[in-house]
């Protein structure tokens, strides 16, 4: 029998899991953070950090929806994204922020984040989370 996460544990889940998407969707927080903020939040490396360390973790997203944390309609809706960020190539030097910026595979994922953000807006009812998929400014300034 699979134990469900608490309210609490799933409703931090999922917000840290939208705010990660919103961050790898949003070219513009990209072009304007990484390599110029003070803020160790703002870089390739650590967006990455948190979308597969915190979020994601080694069971990827079949263990995220075994564990009751997202639909399996969800998942789906974030497929594409999670592949073109899973195969991404690691660039020689991750700090080299305006080549990853420039480079047109990293381009495609954040497209490809960006699809994902407008799926989950179709299928999530949820205010809060809608407003975490919508915010227009950074969680970490």
């Amino acid at each position: 029998m699979t134990r469900l996460p608490s309210p609490e544990l799933r409703q931090t889940w999922r917000r840290n899991w939208l705010a990660s998407i919103r961050e790898l969707a949003a070219s513009d927080w990209q072009r304007s953070f990484w390599g110029k903020s003070d803020n160790p939040h703002h870089s390739f490396d650590e967006y990455l950090a948190v979308y597969f360390d915190d979020v994601v973790f080694e069971s990827g997203y079949e263990g995220r929806v075994a564990e009751g944390l997202l639909s399996s309609r969800e998942a789906v809706a974030v497929a594409e994204f999670h592949d073109a960020i899973d195969r991404y190539p690691s660039p020689p030097n991750p700090v080299d922020h305006e080549k990853v910026l420039a480079d047109p595979a990293w381009g495609k994922v954040v497209e490809a984040a960006e699809r994902a953000r407008i799926s989950l807006l179709a299928l999530i009812d949820d205010p809060d989370e809608r407003r975490e998929l919508l915010r227009d400014e950074p969680e970490f300034p």
